[in-house]
């Protein structure tokens, strides 16, 4: 709010009083704005002549607004962007529009808010604040300002010129506009050659408005003879304010060095600007702005531990803050933590979805974490296969045993009960062959172990019989099929199943056992991460398939396709 109060004093003042003088102070800058003020003299004189300039006392805020505001402030002060945004659109509902004067107070409520989408990111939004502020006062040269930071973040490099130029002739102690005048021409002349200034408009005259007056501006003039005793008396008072001027606050300090590390980073010396950064983090570790410029200065060094460490620092006090949400993934991608980045990413593109960036970058971490899971699934896949291998083996020992018992005891009567005896251990695993409905009907209480269910996803994966693997499910229990599938589950998997569902459960009026357990899929091992990773063409049927459940609660088919999403 200091910041605000100090232009708002510096726009309130008559813009063209002291042409001739601003003409002067901006001859003394490069040849870009000494051509550019070169033009405008000439019109100036004639903004000087405006008859009736209308001056309108501001009503003071009321107590519960300026409480509000002042939260703002610090919020803003802080780093927390969105939260201070929000604040800034309490106060302008609470403004009582029919007040006479209140248009200032809303002028700069919207400058203010304009300064929060600047920093989170959101130009447009930035831009249509201004504009409105400007409606309301539009000698305002913070809005002006904003507005051509703004233009320049969406590369509209004209119109931000235009602005910058405009507000240099309006305040010219303004260094931020004094930069981006030359950054802006640097860009124009790049694009246009010498005649750059012909796709620039020309000054036509200053803005025009009416000119508003603080009542809180008398106030300072009663403590005027209050000055004197102090300044008459000792005049060693002289030398020592100036001595305290740098050292007074320390938000001189940490603004001195953050805009030190600013211009470090335009030029890309960002060893340079991580030395200003680190000394305002010194000064004050809660200050957002220095962690999160920092985590930027780390990922162009290609310290990638450290720019995850500071991103995540602004994090903790600001969960939505989209470029730390940005810097501390795109670290992440680079120390291959690929899930972590997605999911920052998905917290960025809730707040932002149309965030090319990220979403770029989500596809590119997407492809990333699919051949990792690949890699992991090559290496985890051969202990595996020999287990199968093993089963294998075991299963052709049974099938030989009942041959090698059979071989000796031919002439013998007894035969025929040994194979009764060797078909009973068979009928405890229905699901390794197909089965008559009689045998069927003693083995619905067997459930299949994690070895056994392994032992019949082998053999669905060489027959493709969808029935015989359905009939295994319909053993499994939904409270422990989480504990069958263990972390031998794959997309492959989870899409066989739904089949099964699709196919056996449907058809038999089998619904509800097979919502229990797609349900108590979503809980199985690295559900997450495999769900994450399924292809387009996969989820569509996944919603296809919940939808033609039948009989099913609508809560259990929403929180399935949510797991799915």
């Amino acid at each position: 709010d200091s910041n605000v109060t100090s232009s708002e004093n510096a726009s309130s003042e008559p813009v063209c009083v002291n042409k001739e003088t601003e003409a002067d102070l901006t001859l003394k800058k490069p040849d870009e704005r000494q051509t550019d003020v070169n033009e405008e003299p000439k019109n100036c004189p004639k903004e000087k002549n405006t008859p009736d300039e209308t001056i309108i006392v501001v009503p003071d805020l009321d107590d519960r607004i300026l409480a509000v505001k002042q939260k703002a402030g610090q919020l803003f002060s802080n780093g927390q962007y969105s939260d201070a945004a929000e604040n800034y659109t309490t106060c302008l509902g609470m403004i009582d529009k029919s007040k006479p004067g209140v248009d200032y107070h809303t002028s700069v409520l919207l400058s203010n808010r304009a300064a929060c989408h600047l920093k989170i990111g959101d130009l447009t939004s930035c831009i249509k604040d201004c504009n409105q502020s400007l409606d309301l006062n539009p000698k305002f040269v913070k809005s002006i300002l904003r507005r051509g930071l703004a233009y320049e973040g969406l590369e509209n490099i004209t119109k931000a010129y235009e602005d910058f130029r405009l507000t240099v002739v309006m305040d010219p102690t303004q260094t931020t506009a004094h930069q981006g005048v030359t950054r802006a021409g640097n860009v124009l002349k790049a694009r246009h050659g010498k005649d750059w200034r012909n796709y620039v408009s020309a000054y036509s005259t200053l803005p025009s408005g009416p000119t508003f007056v603080e009542t809180k501006k008398s106030q300072p003039q009663k403590s005027a003879p209050c000055k004197q005793p102090v300044v008459a008396p000792p005049l060693k008072t002289e030398p020592a304010s100036p001595q305290k001027e740098p050292t007074l606050t320390k938000e001189q300090k940490y603004a001195l060095h953050k805009d030190k590390g600013n211009e470090f980073v335009r030029q890309c010396k960002y060893e340079d600007a991580l030395k200003c950064y680190e000394t305002c983090i010194t000064i004050d570790n809660d200050m957002i702005p220095a962690h999160l410029n920092s985590a930027l200065c780390y990922l162009k060094t290609k310290q990638y531990e450290k720019a995850e460490s500071s991103a995540s620092k602004v994090l903790q006090s600001d969960p939505k803050n989209i470029k730390a949400l940005f810097r501390r993934a795109s670290a992440n991608k680079e120390l291959h933590n690929y899930r972590a980045a997605i999911i920052d990413l998905k917290d960025l593109l809730g707040c932002d979805p149309k965030n090319a960036p990220a979403n770029q970058l989500m596809e590119t971490a997407k492809k990333l974490w699919g051949d990792q899971l690949r890699s992991m699934k090559t290496v985890d896949t051969k202990p595996k296969g020999k287990k199968i291998q093993i089963v294998a083996d075991s299963d052709s020992d049974e099938e030989q045993a009942p041959t090698t018992v059979k071989a000796p005891p031919k002439p013998q009567p007894a035969a025929p009960p040994k194979e009764t005896t060797t078909v009973k251990p068979k009928s405890s695993k229905p699901w390794l062959k197909k089965t008559t409905g009689s045998t069927t009907s003693t083995q619905g209480t067997c459930e299949p172990t994690p070895f056994t269910f392994l032992q019949s996803w082998s053999s669905y994966q060489k027959k493709k019989d969808i029935n015989e693997f359905g009939k295994v499910l319909e053993f499994c229990n939904a409270k422990s099929f989480d504990t069958i599938l263990g972390s031998s589950i794959t997309t492959d998997m989870i899409m066989a199943i739904f089949e099964a569902v699709a196919k056996y459960f449907i058809p038999k009026g089998l619904s509800q056992h097979g919502a229990d357990l797609l349900l108590a899929l979503t809980k199985a091992q690295r559900f997450d991460v495999l769900a994450m990773m399924m292809s387009r063409e996969d989820k569509s049927r996944v919603k296809d398939v919940t939808g033609q459940l039948v009989g099913v609660n609508m809560d259990d088919k929403q929180r399935i396709l949510e797991c799915f999403s």
